[in-house]
């Protein structure tokens, strides 16, 4: 089993022209019930600005809005569960909305983390991948090597689709009332991995396009692919 567990997998196509929310939310909110059912329900009644159907059991919750459509999965090993829903659930809001031709962006973002003991030891991880190094300049400009590092770059793949990839780390809090199996899941002390694949959105690219539910299961592997590669990578790094 690979060291590293998933923070959140987050899915987000974001659209124009979807105002007809606020006449539709409610039936998009019966028909998602139709589709997905237990246990799935309603978060709340729909708001004039989000709707949510969510599952606390499976830590998954599916947001329609005027703008975006969002599906989020917390603490998980795979995001396999999301892969299948949200295409499920893209169906009934892009339909509904007419919205299937006229996103904008799409994107699906993996926040992965790596167990530490202390926010020192996940430092000394970060150091010892050779992954980020300050250069000569910056001990020149300030002094010591820096304490606390970080990274964050984008690349291009043949499809011109990017993945942005962001090393750092972070500290979690558990909440009151976090079931027992979740909280031994969640560190106090971690490195992060954060990837974001992404479709359309940059300025160079505001024309719309489409995504059509049947395509859209293979985008978040792809993306999943693209994180694991990254993860497996840090892993390796970090054991030689």
């Amino acid at each position: 089993m690979p060291g590293f567990i998933i923070q959140q997998a987050i899915l987000e196509v974001r659209y124009a022209h979807g105002m007809v929310y606020l006449d539709k939310c409610g039936s998009i909110m019966v028909d998602l019930e139709k589709q997905i059912g237990a246990p799935f329900r309603p978060s709340e009644m729909p708001r004039m600005d989000v709707a949510e159907f969510a599952s606390r059991s499976e830590r998954i919750s599916l947001q329609y809005a005027p703008k975006n459509f969002v599906a989020v999965q917390g603490w998980c090993r795979t995001p396999l569960r999301l892969a299948e829903l949200a295409p499920q659930a893209w169906r009934v809001v892009s339909e509904a909305l007419g919205v299937q031709r006229e996103v904008t962006r799409c994107g699906v973002r993996f926040m992965i983390v790596f167990r530490s003991d202390s926010e020192a030891a996940a430092q000394k991880a970060i150091q010892r991948s050779g992954l980020v190094k300050e250069a000569d300049e910056w001990v020149r400009a300030f002094g010591e090597p820096a304490q606390a590092r970080s990274f964050s770059g984008t690349t291009k793949d043949v499809d011109g689709l990017r993945t942005r990839t962001t090393l750092g780390t972070t500290e979690l809090i558990l909440e009151d009332g976090v079931p027992s199996d979740l909280a031994q899941m969640i560190p106090k002390h971690a490195v992060l991995l954060d990837v974001d694949y992404i479709q359309g959105g940059s300025s160079a690219e505001q024309a719309t396009f489409g995504v059509k539910h049947s395509g859209l299961k293979d985008f978040i592997l792809r993306g999943w692919d693209a994180a694991k590669r990254a993860a497996a990578e840090f892993e390796r790094r970090i054991g030689e």
